[in-house]
């Protein structure tokens, strides 16, 4: 082969690469680029450049979790009766009416303010990295409250991670799994075939943990996501 058909070859093939590089978007579907730095589904195998993502975004399934609705009986910002007796249905060894022998306080209002306090500290994010729109920055707390479908799904989401509600399996087990599992979930919403947050929300099927389960997570410093 002489120099010039090389030289030819040579920048056909930079010339496609750069091509694909460029192209996020093919016939209507999203594509990845091969150097993905977005994270979302690239569990999948996305992140190789070659797979659509509405093809292998999408939700996976989960264990357990409470509902949007569950969640917001929950998070209201302000103890309740009403929030008492729902921490004492997702709390297995807890009545709504018991109180500390230490103290004449109620337990389930001790720990709704308490609870409330960790889903305004923590927040959720999510970059799109210019592929899907930005999960901006919100405390778990008010995308439980949020009027968006979206938001609201992955606070309750968000909420199930950190108080172990939802058990996390796979590829999604480990350091920075809970992170990643949010990133997927939100890019399944965004990209993914219809009806995922359908199916998103059909999976909350609710649960319960013990009472020394909810101190532990409350307590903990680690930062989940």
């Amino acid at each position: 082969m002489d120099s010039k058909n090389s030289s030819e070859i040579g920048e056909q093939r930079k010339s496609r690469r750069g091509f694909i590089k460029k192209s996020s978007v093919v016939a209507g579907i999203a594509i990845l680029p091969a150097s993905n730095v977005w994270g979302v589904c690239n569990t999948s195998g996305v992140s190789g450049g070659s797979q659509q993502v509405n093809a292998t975004c999408t939700v996976p399934r989960l264990t357990g979790g409470l509902s949007v609705n569950q969640w917001r009986q929950l998070a209201t910002g302000n103890v309740s009766v009403n929030e008492r007796k729902a921490l004492a249905r997702v709390v297995s060894n807890i009545k709504f009416d018991d109180k500390f022998e230490s103290a004449d306080t109620y337990k389930a209002e001790s720990y709704c303010t308490r609870l409330n306090a960790v889903l305004n500290r923590r927040h959720i994010k999510v970059d799109g990295n210019n592929l899907i729109p930005d999960l901006i920055r919100i405390s778990i707390f008010n995308a439980i409250n949020s009027s968006n479908h979206h938001e609201s799904l992955m606070g309750a989401m968000g909420a199930n991670l950190l108080l172990g509600y939802t058990v996390r399996e796979g590829q999604f087990t480990g350091a920075g799994g809970a992170k990643l599992l949010l990133d997927h979930v939100w890019g399944s919403l965004k990209v993914g075939p219809m009806g995922e947050d359908r199916r998103l929300a059909s999976q909350f099927t609710g649960g319960t943990i013990t009472e020394a389960m909810l101190i532990f997570r409350i307590e903990q410093n680690e930062k989940l996501f």
